[in-house]
């Protein structure tokens, strides 16, 4: 397949690679991956961006126009762990004990806690107002299957990841559509949010906010040396060897730093949030007061030299 191909034309070339599949997977992999796929309109149709530089630079410019001319706008990414603010499709091969234990360890890795189930529930309802709002949605793409599926030994819903992709993508396709949505794919920080990217975007802002875990001073780009920092406690894997500040789990918190940002966000305000899954609205939080929000997730922790991600997850 010829490296200009769109990425429809690998959606399509892997529902005609099912043939080796039981008749279940491959109704599994047309209902809960193929399907979904259809809310993506040619208009709002910005998936291509790791093979297409005019896809980059629509998105680009989009971006700096909400910037410039200083009206809203906010970017949500959503990889298979965000698949803990939608509820469970109904899908062969996984039950509603599979995705809670997957909820459960997601609870434990973030937080290294468990939030109690109304806390919970909150947080889900604020999660799906700023995904059901946002301006521009980075969703799994086909390349995140291709890594994730193999033949698919253990079935389509037999692995955590693969559950979550499922979850987050139905759970997207189940949402009432903006009319106006752009969607993108899920590592666009990987392909469009580099270092020269978000300091162009700093310099067209009339202020900057970080919404992170990591202290200024151990930020190594100079265009982040005036920037407003708001602090948010770190994820248990990143807390590793490192010295933060002593913070509860942003589940018990987060209600402050959504004031913090509510007071300092407003129309050309860059907000760059790193804050995994509350992160999300965060960032819908810092559109309410016209700010243009961007999820930027693991670009901050590679600005304080921790790289947090393997190299299979820029696929």
């Amino acid at each position: 397949m010829a490296d200009t191909a769109q990425w429809r034309d690998y959606l399509d070339f892997a529902a005609g690679k099912l043939d080796d599949f039981s008749l279940q997977e491959r109704e599994n992999f047309r209902s809960f991956v193929q399907r979904p796929y259809s809310i993506v309109t040619a208009n709002s149709d910005l998936m291509d961006i790791r093979f297409c530089q005019e896809k980059r630079k629509r998105l680009e410019e989009i971006i700096q126009h909400h910037l410039v001319s200083g009206t809203a706008l906010s970017l949500i990414r959503l990889g298979d762990g965000e698949a803990y603010g939608f509820a469970p499709p109904a899908i062969s091969g996984a039950g509603r004990a599979d995705f809670d234990a997957d909820d459960r360890l997601r609870e434990a890795i973030w937080w290294g806690k468990h939030p109690l189930p109304e806390q919970a529930e909150r947080l889900r309802g604020l999660f799906q107002q700023a995904v059901n709002e946002a301006d521009i949605l980075a969703i799994p793409s086909i390349f995140r299957w291709f890594r994730d599926c193999g033949r698919m030994a253990s079935g389509l819903a037999g692995t955590r990841a693969r559950r979550g992709l499922i979850a987050v993508l139905n759970g997207v396709a189940a949402l009432a559509q903006k009319p106006d949505r752009l969607f993108t794919e899920e590592r666009v920080h990987q392909f469009v949010f580099s270092e020269d990217f978000l300091e162009q975007l700093a310099k067209q802002a009339r202020h900057v906010v970080v919404v992170t875990c990591w202290r200024q001073t151990q930020l190594k780009p100079a265009f982040l040396a005036n920037a407003q920092m708001i602090a948010v406690s770190p994820h248990t894997k990143v807390r590793d060897g490192q010295s933060f500040e002593e913070m509860p789990p942003l589940f018990e918190n987060y209600h402050t730093v959504i004031s913090q940002i509510e007071r300092v966000a407003q129309p050309g305000t860059l907000v760059l949030i790193a804050a995994g899954f509350i992160g999300k609205i965060f960032t819908h939080a810092a559109r309410q007061q016209g700010a243009v929000a961007l999820d930027i997730g693991a670009c901050v922790d590679y600005m304080a030299g921790r790289k947090t991600r393997s190299i299979s997850d820029l696929v």
